[in-house]
């Protein structure tokens, strides 16, 4: 009987270590240690999303130019989550940020949420600061999902519309009820430096109403917007 536990705990332990060693991120992950970029553009091609999409990451890390061809066939991906990985893999390789913002910014008003916040963070890390990209961050700060809006305010930093833009929607984000959405409205404020002194008042009434994450994010911010 003992035997027989044994042996199927053995047997549990190898099936579980089978199971992680192929998992997509497992794959992906041992391809891009070694730089085995033929294999990364295979798996671009992969049954599994995941994969995909993990594999479009992994070659933009390596700013592999060969796989560009691969990388252009996924921006038309059914699944627009690894439509917008691919682009922003390719503007990784290539750093030309017009081939790619036209789309991004169609990808910032998806239906699903993921593939929102995606892009407006892409279009922050992109860091355009054209009307269309300002706009489509602008329009995230209202989003419906509290992950898009976070996006949205960190982004705000990166695209830098006018101050007299950027601030109100920051300020009315620090009554999210969300904290992390707060904290993230408050951590982009201090990137407008004394342009955002006029949220000055709000921060310091909410210092004693709010967590320490948040007394620190305040904290943090108020010696960089003070005027």
């Amino acid at each position: 009987m003992v035997v027989a536990v044994v042996a199927c705990l053995v047997l549990c332990e190898i099936v579980t270590s089978v199971r992680t060693t192929f998992t997509p991120q497992a794959i992906v992950d041992r391809a891009k240690s070694t730089g085995d970029i033929h294999t990364l553009i295979s798996l671009l091609g992969s049954a599994s999303t995941e994969t995909r999409w993990r594999a479009a990451s992994a070659v933009a890390e390596l700013e592999a130019a060969q796989a560009l061809p691969q990388l252009r066939n996924l921006v038309t991906d059914p699944d627009r989550f690894i439509s917008v990985h691919a682009l922003i893999a390719i503007w990784k390789i290539e750093r030309r940020p017009g081939d790619v913002l036209p789309m991004l910014i169609q990808r910032a008003g998806d239906e699903s949420a993921g593939v929102r916040r995606l892009a407006v963070f892409a279009i922050g890390q992109i860091g355009d600061n054209s009307n269309a990209a300002k706009a489509a961050v602008l329009s995230a700060v209202d989003d419906p999902e509290a992950d898009v809006r976070i996006t949205a305010a960190a982004s705000l930093a990166s695209v830098k519309p006018s101050a007299d833009v950027a601030v109100p929607a920051l300020i009315r984000m620090l009554d999210d009820d969300v904290p992390a959405v707060r904290r993230s409205s408050i951590a982009a404020l201090a990137h407008f430096g004394r342009d955002a002194g006029v949220a000055e008042p709000k921060l310091r009434a909410m210092l004693d109403k709010s967590d320490n994450r948040t007394q620190w994010e305040i904290n943090q911010t108020l010696p960089r917007i003070s005027q």
